[in-house]
């Protein structure tokens, strides 16, 4: 909002950019400021577009009414549905079958309590030995 007013002292019908000198920094805190009192997403672009108070407050009217109207999904049962994969899980099933030992994700393991060090030993090879199947 521009320093030398508050948005009571704006009158309705003026432009926020052209008479009252708002910049593009301004309507990011009036759009997360909309955003956190009235529990929908109003985003910049829609402040650009409406740069008055009666035209915004018409667009909010409006989009409050559309998420209101937006009528709920049925629950989805995994076990009955196939899901198509997602252009990166193509590409990491792709990277995976052309190279198996490309594609690492590091982590880390801790332990509790006492650690049996040949059977973790053990284990770890295993999982070596299954990679090179």
């Amino acid at each position: 909002m521009p320093k030398h007013c508050q948005l009571s002292d704006v009158p309705p019908d003026e432009h926020f950019f052209n008479e009252l000198g708002g910049s593009s920094l301004d309507t990011m805190v009036l759009t997360s400021n909309l955003q956190s009192s009235l529990g929908l997403r109003v985003t910049q672009d829609v402040f650009l577009l409406h740069p008055t108070i009666n035209t915004l407050t018409q667009k909010i009217i409006e989009m409050q009414k559309e998420a209101n109207e937006t009528p709920s999904m049925d629950p989805i049962d995994p076990q009955d549905s196939w899901f198509p994969a997602s252009a990166g899980q193509e590409q990491m099933t792709a990277l995976w079958e052309t190279s198996p030992t490309m594609y690492n994700m590091p982590t880390t393991i801790e332990f509790h309590g006492k650690l049996n060090v040949d059977t973790l030993k053990n284990a770890m090879e295993h999982v070596v030995k299954q990679q090179g199947k």
